[in-house]
C-alpha cells in the first residue's frame, strides 16, 4: 500500500555504489502505522480484546489525565472530562460488540485507504511518460 502511494519508477541496482537509497522515513512509518498497527490490533481482538479495549480506551484517558492535571477548571476541563468519559465507555462495551465493532470498523478502513491507494497509483502510472 506503501509503495502505491510513494513509487518507483527507476530500477534499483544492489552494488558499491552511494547511489542506493534506502526507502524514506516517511515511508517506513506509514506503513508500521497504515499496516503494523491495524494488523496487531486485528490479532489482538482474535486473541485478547480485554487487552485491545484496555489499549483503546488509553486514547481517552491519557490525555483527559494530562489535561486534567494542567487544567485549572473552564474549558480544559470540560474537555479532559469528556475524553475521561470516552474511555470509560470504551470500557463498558461489551466485549463481543467491541470486537465485532472495532475489528469491523478496522477492516472497512483498511479496504478503503486500499482502494484509494490503488486508484492513485492508476492514476499516476497513466499519466507517467516514459523517456
Amino acid at each position: 500500500m506503501i509503495g502505491m502511494w510513494f513509487p518507483r519508477y527507476s530500477a534499483m541496482r544492489i552494488g558499491n555504489s552511494d547511489e542506493v537509497r534506502p526507502p524514506r522515513l516517511l515511508a517506513g512509518v506509514l506503513h508500521v502505522v497504515l499496516v503494523w498497527l491495524p494488523g496487531a490490533a486485528l490479532v489482538g481482538l482474535v486473541v485478547a480484546p480485554e487487552l485491545v479495549r484496555l489499549a483503546l480506551s488509553g486514547i481517552g484517558y491519557v490525555p483527559g489525565f494530562i489535561l486534567e492535571s494542567i487544567a485549572n477548571g473552564g474549558v480544559l476541563t470540560t474537555f479532559a472530562s469528556s475524553l475521561n468519559d470516552t474511555g470509560a465507555t470504551i470500557q463498558g462495551l461489551p466485549p463481543t460488540a467491541f470486537r465485532g465493532g472495532f475489528g469491523g470498523l478496522l477492516i472497512v478502513a483498511g479496504l478503503l485507504v486500499a482502494r484509494r491507494a490503488y486508484r492513485g497509483a492508476l492514476r499516476r502510472f497513466e499519466t507517467h511518460e516514459l523517456h
